[in-house]
């Protein structure tokens, strides 16, 4: 079973490499602060997001931080409400909400967010709030590679079934 870290480093490896390959070969100019920042935060987030549902994984104690920054942001009025601020409200009190709920401690957490379509739904609320493409590319190759690291590929497609049968 690989640990965070693994989960990290291939992450890294991956968006190194299409981000590399994006300078590159299609000459778009990723080198810049700000891109490179977006692109590391999509890149910690989405290696380890399909284990939102473990209670001790490394994502759920981020997704903790943030719920109580976005509170305490919330209390001390500190944010401004747009569409994208209220977005990731909406996005950080529904996966808190989702973890207290279904997360376990043990291997029978790979549920849900082991699937494709989280990934797609993760990868959308991720363009609404940043508008890019490349990290919508980063993101989904990092939540991809977290899968297939941990050798869930076909279980994830059954997933993915069982959840798109359900709405027909």
């Amino acid at each position: 079973m690989p640990n965070y870290h693994q989960h990290l480093f291939i992450g890294f490896f991956v968006s190194a490499i299409l981000i590399l390959s994006l300078h590159f070969i299609f000459h778009l100019n990723l080198i810049n602060a700000n891109m490179l920042t977006t692109l590391v935060i999509v890149t910690l987030i989405f290696s380890l997001l399909p284990d939102i549902d473990h209670r001790s994984s490394k994502i759920s104690v981020f997704l903790h931080f943030l719920f109580l920054l976005v509170v305490l942001a919330f209390f001390t009025k500190l944010i401004t409400f747009n569409f994208s601020s209220i977005l990731i409200i909406a996005v950080v009190v529904g996966l808190e909400v989702y973890h207290l709920i279904f997360a376990k401690s043990n291997w029978k957490h790979r549920q849900f967010p082991h699937s494709f379509t989280f990934g797609f739904f993760s990868l959308i609320v991720l363009y609404l709030i940043t508008s890019s493409w490349i990290a919508i590319f980063v993101g989904g190759i990092t939540f991809f590679s977290h899968i297939l690291i941990d050798g869930h590929l076909f279980e994830a497609i059954e997933k993915d079934k069982k959840f798109w049968k359900f709405f027909n």
